[in-house]
């Protein structure tokens, strides 16, 4: 199993892309994803490395660099895909196509992308504390908001589907692909059923479904849909995954060695292997990184008997 960092792990807490690389490097991987705390010269550096053979990129999520003007620390992943506003929709998907420039000079597989959101109210942090705590009125107000969603929907999605085609013609055929990432808070774009027809607009040489194991695992917890039919519904479309765990209080991103989500049973759904990226935030250790190593390598070795 090929595992790749994400460098949403120590972006925050290194001054510099050398940095960066070799506090991943010293822990035995040789292959990194870029997340969105990177500035253009961050980047720079990279290639400079990269192209003395130090390191390679699998992946890029989605802004990547940071926004001009932007604090790394408040770069997002971008969320005006499905925007109504047209000029914010235009806006957004301009600066993923530089992302998506700069994954084709790095030579990375895919960029990973966020596609919006529906513009709403969403109750989601009430709705986990709730869920958490086992107390019903956790279900009552999902079905009310899942119901305000439904309405308001539908341009929406239709902007969605209008940024998908516009990257899709942009990446083309042999550019970096598109990973759609499946979304943990139940106003974003797609959720479960609205991933086909998203899906439906991207060849499979072109991209595909983007698994991370901490979103899918709590919309399970919220009452949505088990964490498992992500990957039964759409594993013939896997093209990457984010690895990460989560704790029974709902908090995701944390190491392996913490968490609530059953690997062993989730891993024999993955038809075949995707680029792998531990995407696991900076409050882990580096021996947590290598114990999580140590347990998806075993898990996956396990799964493919």
């Amino acid at each position: 199993m090929k595992l790749s960092v994400s460098t949403a792990w120590n972006a925050l807490r290194c001054n510099s892309a050398s940095e960066i690389v070799s506090e991943i490097t010293s822990l035995g991987f040789d292959t990194i994803e870029l997340n969105s705390q990177l500035d253009e010269p961050m980047l720079r550096e990279i290639l400079a490395i990269q192209q003395v053979g130090e390191i390679c990129v699998s992946s890029l999520h989605n802004y990547c660099p940071a926004p001009p003007g932007v604090p790394r620390r408040e770069s997002g992943a971008g969320s005006g895909f499905a925007a109504l506003d047209e000029s914010v929709r235009r806006a957004a998907v301009e600066q993923a196509l530089v992302t998506f420039d700069w994954a084709n000079r790095l030579g990375a597989q895919a960029v990973v992308v966020h596609i919006g959101h529906v513009e709403m109210q969403a109750r989601f942090m009430e709705v986990r504390r709730l869920s958490v705590a086992g107390d019903p009125r956790a279900g009552r107000m999902l079905r009310e908001d899942l119901a305000i969603r439904a309405e308001l929907l539908p341009k929406h999605l239709e902007a969605a589907i209008k940024t998908v085609r516009e990257l899709v013609a942009y990446s083309g055929n042999g550019g970096p692909k598109i990973g759609i990432e499946c979304r943990m808070l139940y106003h974003e774009i797609p959720s479960l059923d609205e991933f086909r027809t998203i899906l439906n607009e991207i060849p499979p040489n072109s991209g595909g479904y983007w698994h991370d194991f901490g979103h899918a695992q709590f919309r399970e917890l919220c009452g949505l849909e088990p964490h498992r039919r992500y990957l039964e519904e759409y594993g013939d479309r896997l093209i990457g995954m984010h690895i990460h765990n989560m704790t029974s209080d709902a908090h995701d991103h944390v190491p392996l060695n913490r968490g609530i989500i059953d690997f062993d049973s989730l891993l024999p759904l993955i038809p075949i292997e995707p680029i792998s990226v531990f995407e696991i935030h900076s409050n882990a250790s580096s021996e947590e990184i290598a114990e999580s190593r140590r347990i998806i390598e075993e898990a996956w070795a396990k799964s493919r008997r």
